[in-house]
C-alpha cells in the first residue's frame, strides 16, 4: 500500500481564487520488482542494481471546492544505480552507490464549464 500528501498553490488563479492552497492525500496498491548484480575483485566492490513499480496511488481534492476538482495519478516508477566500495574479506567496509530515479506522474485539473486539463509528468532525478 502507499500513501501521499499533494499541496497544490494557487498563487495566481482569477480574482477570487488566487493565493490559496489545497491539499489533499493519495492511497493505493503498489507493486514491482528488483534485479541487480554485485561483484567482488580482491577488496574491490562494484555493483548495477535495478529496480521498478506500478502504482495505483490516486488522490484527489473534489471534497475541497464545490465543482474545482484537482487529482494525481502516480503510474509508475523505477531507478538504475550503481554500486561501489572496498571490502574486507566480504564485508562491505566502504561502499557509495549512485543513479537515477524516474518516474510518471499524471495532474488533472478541472472546474465547472471549462474543459479539463490534464498534464503527464515524466520526472527524473
Amino acid at each position: 500500500m502507499g500513501f501521499g500528501n499533494h499541496n497544490i498553490n494557487d498563487a495566481t488563479g482569477p480574482v477570487g481564487f488566487a493565493n490559496f492552497t489545497r491539499n489533499y492525500s493519495s492511497t493505493g496498491g503498489i507493486g514491482g520488482g528488483e534485479i541487480g548484480y554485485n561483484w567482488q575483485s580482491g577488496s574491490v566492490l562494484f555493483g548495477v542494481e535495478a529496480d521498478g513499480l506500478w502504482s495505483g496511488i490516486k488522490g484527489s481534492d473534489s471534497s475541497q471546492m464545490l465543482g474545482f476538482v484537482d487529482q494525481t495519478d502516480l503510474r509508475w516508477a523505477g531507478t538504475l544505480r550503481a554500486r561501489g566500495g572496498v571490502t574486507v574479506d566480504r564485508l562491505p567496509a566502504c561502499s557509495s552507490h549512485g543513479g537515477w530515479a524516474f518516474g510518471d506522474v499524471t495532474q488533472t485539473s478541472s472546474s465547472p464549464g471549462f474543459t479539463s486539463v490534464q498534464v503527464a509528468s515524466h520526472r527524473a532525478a
